[in-house]
């Protein structure tokens, strides 16, 4: 969710980004692919706090929190609360991306399957296990789905049955 003042700040910053020509630059850890806030090009800077401040690219995921926004720090627990920075994206390669709550990165628990919310080597990647659980998941909803969409025709048949007589 985003409050209405900080999707404001999200359109400003693109339309800055866009009139900058700032199309290309780093992908930052914790950031989704597309998330125009971030696409800052090499050595260049991050507008944040509602076009009011600006930080260093080298600035952002440092464990500082730099901007009052939040923005800075995408990847880390530092601005964990903060409403535009609550929530770490996971890339989940091998299974659907998701999103959590900023404050688990780096806290010793491998939240993502991928686990990229902690340092590297400390999570294996267990995407293959979730994807696979999932689909389990899915086809069993399926399963039941069918099952009861099948009772509901035959109720409906009794009751059509039943009026004729």
């Amino acid at each position: 969710y985003e409050s209405p003042s900080s999707m404001k700040q999200w359109v400003a910053l693109t339309a800055l980004l866009a009139r900058r020509g700032w199309s290309d630059g780093v992908q930052y850890r914790g950031v989704a692919p597309g998330d125009e806030r971030y696409v800052v090009p090499a050595g260049g800077s991050l507008v944040c706090d509602g076009g009011e401040r600006s930080v260093a690219g080298g600035a952002i995921n440092d464990g500082y929190c730099d901007c009052v926004d939040g923005l800075d720090e995408p990847g880390t627990a530092s601005c964990a609360g903060v409403l535009s920075a609550t929530t770490y994206w996971c890339r989940n390669e091998g299974h659907a991306p998701s999103r959590i709550w900023q404050s688990r990165v780096e806290d010793g628990i491998c939240d993502c399957c991928d686990g990229s919310d902690e340092r590297e080597g400390k999570c294996e990647n267990r995407c293959a296990e979730a994807a696979a659980r999932a689909a389990e998941a899915a086809e069993a909803s399926a399963t039941r789905t069918a099952r009861g969409a099948a009772k509901r025709r035959e109720f409906a048949c009794e009751v059509l049955r039943d009026r004729r007589e």
